[in-house]
């Protein structure tokens, strides 16, 4: 199917562990892979070992990047997980002339969680009860405001300058930490809506778009307090067929109205006492690898296809073939890690074993961790598969005893260990 892209050269912008799997899957395909960053301790940047070609220089810097992509004569250009990097990715693009897919305004109106809510409105996608409508805090929002509230930056996702305030007595340092990660200076106050956090992606191709998955996600909850990480998540979603009838057909219009041809979207929401409401999106590739799970159960990869549409303007494969209904279950444990150095890292689970299909190792011994509550704590993570929901219970227990994170002192670097009864209640 992809028997064209054979030999062609691909930018890859960025080079940390998650850019790996581009790096990856572009190899199978017979591509030509560079990857790009200003780090030149490759330790940081481990995709630039994997890669046939790595440069070390500002991948800012557009007016060199653009030139050496002609002087080396590079065929496309791609750009993962961060929105920052997807944006310069477009923007790049539109200068040599080459396809991606998605233009540059179009990234930033899913980025920026100010517009996001705006057009989720106008599409009639249901979402949070908003205060603080200008970006800056007045009095008046002070008075509407009914708690708990979340505060996050306007223009920022890994879950950076997030806060959920349960009253008023630290919603000026909340403010304070979203305006510090705000590359405009713009927040968003809005309604904490509790709940089972769900995710859906969706496969977009010549302006056709198909729903691929929607799931459950289950946050941390650490000493207690409920925080804004997920723990596990289980495909498909037991609200699907609320989803489907509530939400899904607005997304599509919101989609159709932003000018989406091609690519993937991702959207994040809570099913709670008000139904289900969408809280944020994005216009690229998210942290959990899901193109692995796609492939499995609708025959699709839309790393693949992203790649091929940085190469060649086409998705490449036929995303009709998508089915949220996979007929089994499948989940993911995510373990998370406390401030320090990594003195140990351990588990039990193995791949092709007990319906493991993957697992992805994040800190390793010597890595240097600070406790910011982001995805950036990921320690390991492990996706397996299961036929009912006990089930899936009864091997997340066993993959999560089995897990072991130390300290070069010795202690025990993980988060409390999730509580499965919840996925059965």
């Amino acid at each position: 199917m992809y028997e064209e892209l054979k030999g062609k050269k691909l930018l890859i912008i960025g080079a940390d562990v998650n850019d790996m799997e581009i790096v990856r899957t572009a190899q199978a395909m017979g591509i030509h892979t560079i990857v790009v960053d200003w780090t030149t301790d490759y330790s940081k940047s481990p995709a630039k070992r994997l890669a046939d070609e790595a440069w070390d220089m500002n991948y800012r810097d557009l007016d060199a990047l653009e030139e050496r992509c002609v002087r080396e004569q590079v065929d496309g250009v791609m750009a993962g997980y961060s929105e920052t990097r997807v944006l310069l990715a477009a923007q790049l693009c539109q200068r040599l002339g080459k396809p991606f897919y998605a233009t540059d305004k179009i990234v930033e109106i899913t980025r920026d969680k100010r517009s996001f809510k705006s057009l989720c409105r106008a599409h009639n996608v249901p979402i949070p009860e908003e205060y603080c409508a200008t970006g800056t805090l007045t009095e008046e929002d002070l008075k509407s405001m009914r708690f708990p509230v979340i505060i996050k930056p306007a223009d920022y996702g890994g879950h950076f300058g997030i806060t959920i305030c349960e009253d008023g007595t630290e919603l000026n340092k909340a403010v304070e930490k979203a305006l510090s990660c705000s590359e405009n200076k713009k927040v968003v106050i809005e309604e904490y809506v509790t709940g089972i956090e769900m995710c859906s992606i969706y496969n977009i191709s010549d302006g056709d778009i198909a729903l691929a998955y929607v799931n459950d996600k289950y946050q941390v909850v650490e000493s207690g307090k409920t925080t804004i990480l997920c723990h596990a998540t289980v495909t498909p979603s037991k609200h699907m067929q609320e989803y489907m009838e509530t939400v899904d057909p607005h997304i599509k219009d919101f989609l159709r109205g932003i000018g989406a041809r091609n690519g993937i979207a991702f959207f994040q929401m809570i099913a709670g006492e008000k139904g289900i409401r969408v809280f944020e999106m994005g216009y690229r590739l998210n942290g959990g690898n899901d193109q692995h799970t796609i492939e499995k159960y609708n025959h699709i990869n839309h790393m693949k296809m992203l790649i091929s549409c940085s190469l060649t303007g086409s998705m490449g494969d036929d995303i009709h073939k998508n089915n949220p209904d996979f007929g089994e279950y499948v989940a993911v444990y995510l373990a998370y890690v406390h401030g320090g150095t990594v003195g140990k890292v351990e588990y039990k689970a193995r791949v092709g074993e007990n319906d493991v299909i993957a697992i992805t190792q994040k800190v390793f011994p010597g890595t240097v961790l600070t406790d910011n509550y982001t995805t950036q704590q990921e320690g390991v993570v492990i996706k397996f598969r299961a036929a009912t929901l006990e089930e899936v219970a009864r091997k997340m227990n066993e993959i999560r005893d089995g897990i072991v994170v130390e300290s070069v002192t010795g202690e025990d670097m993980l988060f409390d260990r999730f509580d499965t009864r919840r996925l059965l209640e």
